[in-house]
């Protein structure tokens, strides 16, 4: 089982919203600056600086895709190798194990 807690995703969050700063410092913009070219406000751009989560995900897949890295979301979750058969897996999770038959005395 996989335990994930907020505080762990906030760690994330954070190191994500330094990366992105370290990108915009090396193009030698400030904040309103960046945020303006993104079409978004300096205080929604400062939020994900300070790794806040309630950014919406098309806001930040624009930001990465200014940045170049916007190709880079899908290596987030990798490829199934086939697609799930709802349909079966639902069938095969209702299946029960015959009972034993009851002996005789």
């Amino acid at each position: 089982m996989i335990n994930i807690t907020p505080f762990k995703d906030q760690e994330a969050l954070l190191q994500l919203g330094q990366r992105l700063r370290t990108e915009r410092l090396h193009r030698n913009q400030t904040q309103s600056e960046f945020a303006e070219f993104v079409g978004i406000t300096r205080q929604t751009y400062a939020k994900l600086e300070n790794g806040s989560g309630t950014i919406q995900l098309a806001v930040l897949a624009r930001v990465l895709g200014i940045l170049g890295y916007a190709e880079r979301l899908v290596d987030l979750l990798p490829e199934l190798p086939e697609p799930i058969d709802f349909d079966e897996a639902a069938r095969l999770a209702s299946r029960r194990r015959a009972s034993r038959k009851k002996q005789h005395t």
